[in-house]
């Protein structure tokens, strides 16, 4: 546990002295400056999409130094943004709600998915077992039905 912490605070510190030395192109809408391609930065993507309506919880750049899993930057990603999630730990890292949108709040097979570069292929690991990669983009949708609505193949 103290390891995930020293790991996400090295993110965290990683990340604003990346903002203070490297090259940056734009700021987006939450402030943080985007890296240009020139800066050797090693970064990855976050998106979070509720329902209804698709609509964009978070869509963030996250610069980091060290092997980092989905869900690593997505705890990160929710705290640095004031949004709340709830987890559990069942041999691996489930997400049961983000934002106040909770698995099975419209449904019984709803709940929240999460995809790495818009393929769910290699998703069926824990998010805490997937360790991302320099420019990955982690993607967290809000299924209805366990997954086709969102692009997953589904559970029966």
């Amino acid at each position: 546990m103290l390891k995930r912490k020293n790991k996400i605070i090295i993110v965290f510190i990683v990340f604003f002295t990346m903002l203070l030395s490297a090259s940056c192109t734009s700021k987006n809408e939450y402030g943080l400056k985007v890296f240009s391609e020139e800066s050797h930065v090693k970064f990855v993507i976050i998106k979070i999409t509720g329902y209804p309506n698709d609509e964009v919880y978070l869509d963030l750049h996250i610069a980091y130094d060290e092997a980092c899993s989905v869900y690593d930057v997505t705890k990160f990603a929710c705290k640095y943004e004031n949004i709340p999630l709830v987890s559990s730990n069942l041999g691996g890292a489930y997400v049961k709600a983000i934002n106040g949108l909770a698995e099975r709040a419209n449904g019984g097979m709803s709940g929240w998915l999460y995809c790495v570069n818009d393929s769910f292929e290699n998703c069926n690991v824990g998010s805490d077992k997937y360790i991302i990669k320099p420019g990955d983009v982690i993607e967290w949708r809000y299924t209805l039905n366990s997954g086709p609505d969102v692009g997953a193949p589904g559970y029966k």
